[in-house]
C-alpha cells in the first residue's frame, strides 16, 4: 500500500487501461468518466472511502472508464500483484 495527493484533475486511471491496483479516497471526491479523450460524461462520483479501480481487480478486464478527482485528494493505492497472489493462493469456492 502507498499512499499519496493527487491534484485536481489529474488522473488515476484511463478507460482500457490495464488495472495495476485499486484506490481508497480518504478526502475529496473522484469523478469516473466514459472513455478516455476529449470531454466524457461523469458516470459515478465516489466520495471518501470511495474505491475506484476495485472491480477490475477481480478478473481480466480493463478499467471501464477514467478517473479523476474533483479537488487535490489523499488516497491509498493497493497494488495488483498481492491481491494475484491471494486470489491463485485460496482455492476457489465451488457453485
Amino acid at each position: 500500500m502507498s499512499e499519496r495527493r493527487f491534484a485536481a484533475d489529474e488522473v488515476l486511471f484511463t478507460a482500457g487501461s490495464a488495472p495495476r491496483g485499486f484506490y481508497v479516497f480518504l478526502d475529496g471526491e473522484v469523478r469516473l468518466l466514459r472513455g478516455a479523450r476529449g470531454p466524457q460524461p461523469v458516470v459515478l462520483v465516489e466520495g471518501p472511502g470511495g474505491t475506484p479501480g476495485s472491480a477490475s481487480l477481480f478478473d481480466t478486464r480493463r478499467y471501464p472508464a477514467t478517473a479523476t478527482p474533483f479537488q487535490a485528494s489523499p488516497r491509498c493505492r493497493f497494488p495488483r500483484a498481492p491481491i494475484d497472489e491471494l486470489r491463485t493462493a485460496i482455492p476457489p469456492v465451488p457453485p
